[in-house]
């Protein structure tokens, strides 16, 4: 199966689930042919763990950026109202 999802490598890696890359197609460069990768191959048995595992992932980094946010608001009210 094509997986072509942001972050996706870090959510193989950490599940230890064998990856290619994905070829799909050439590009020509001053003459020459070069490969060009767009995602992972990996088996269709752990498609849906991935994904899941994938979207585990985005939901925690969105709270993080939030409350990272958060934190730098309260930074900068401090400073204002001091």
């Amino acid at each position: 199966v094509h997986i072509e999802r942001a972050n996706a490598v870090f959510a193989l890696k950490r599940m230890k689930i064998p990856y290619a890359k994905a070829m799909v197609g050439f590009d020509q460069r001053k003459g020459r042919s070069v490969p060009v990768f767009n995602g992972y191959v990996i088996h269709k048995d752990h498609e849906t763990e991935l994904h899941k595992i994938i979207d585990e992932m985005d939901v925690k980094r969105a709270e993080r950026e939030k409350e990272k946010e958060m934190k730098e608001m309260v930074k900068l009210w401090r400073t204002l109202v001091s």
